[in-house]
């Protein structure tokens, strides 16, 4: 990767940033919901709802800190080495997604794998942070 690529893949890193800060969508704390009022259903559809909100708020969390980690490997010499297998991963795949550490053949044989395991396993829980 040429120091113009580089650049190029950092901005897109900063961008994400920006783009990560500007939802900020953190869950109202569980005290804040008005769960006193209303049937059941509408408690256990609130409840529903903030479960969601967490979800996401979790799932924000865990891409703003592979974004940082990306920035961090960008220093490295071998940012766009694929962890699994060695080979450069594209300056293309990385603008698209930069905080993968996988070509993108390595990617589709953990995605297969991940499907066969889903299938053996008859849809139990993998960890998906195997397979980012």
């Amino acid at each position: 990767m040429n120091a113009k690529e580089k650049e190029e893949v950092q901005r897109k890193i900063y961008q994400d940033l920006y783009q990560l800060q500007l939802k900020n969508t953190k869950p109202k704390p569980i005290s804040e919901l008005n769960l006193s009022s209303g049937d059941e259903a509408d408690v256990a559809m609130a409840a529903l709802f903030y479960n969601e909100e967490l979800v996401l708020s979790n799932r924000e969390k865990a891409t703003l800190r592979d974004l940082q980690n990306a920035l961090k490997r960008l220093e490295e010499k071998d940012f766009d080495s694929c962890i699994e297998c060695g080979q450069q991963i594209s300056v293309k795949r990385l603008l698209a997604n930069p905080i993968t550490q996988f070509c993108l053949q390595c990617k589709e044989e953990l995605e297969k794998t991940k499907e066969d395991l889903y299938g053996q396993a008859n849809n139990e829980k993998i960890n998906d942070s195997l397979y980012q």
